[in-house]
């Protein structure tokens, strides 16, 4: 091997290092971006951007079926304390990922991860 071969393969170990590094940051960005949905009765009543509130921060959600209080974690939400009988949407814990729900039966609230919303249509079906 000459001393342009070896520069030319060295080249290409960088470029693809430095192309490796803009893909994965890309996506990294992507997929951090998550919403937390709170609806009620099927109806949405908070959404929120999962970053834009403190860790630490807890919502109150009063309605005539019950209390919840939701706390935001650092990425993650949780229903810290609620007043219905079973307790399951408590004994859930920390929730992170989108796609992922706490349910609270009795008093019909939903606190769900969504990931960024997505364009119209990526393609058209005749």
């Amino acid at each position: 091997m000459k001393r342009l071969d070896v520069w030319i393969i060295l080249f290409f170990v960088v470029l693809a290092g430095v192309l490796f590094g803009v893909f994965k940051k890309n996506f990294q960005n992507e997929s951090t971006r998550k919403y937390v949905e709170i609806t009620y009765n099927g109806e949405q009543i908070q959404r929120f951007l999962l970053d834009e509130k403190k860790a630490g921060e807890k919502i109150p959600i009063e309605t005539e079926l019950g209390k919840n209080i939701v706390e935001i974690g650092e990425g993650k939400v949780r229903i810290v304390e609620a007043d219905c009988p079973d307790q399951v949407c408590v004994r859930t814990g920390w929730i992170s990922n989108s796609g992922q729900t706490v349910v609270c039966l009795p008093h019909k609230l939903v606190v769900e991860i969504e990931g960024e919303e997505e364009s119209e249509a990526d393609a058209y079906s005749y």
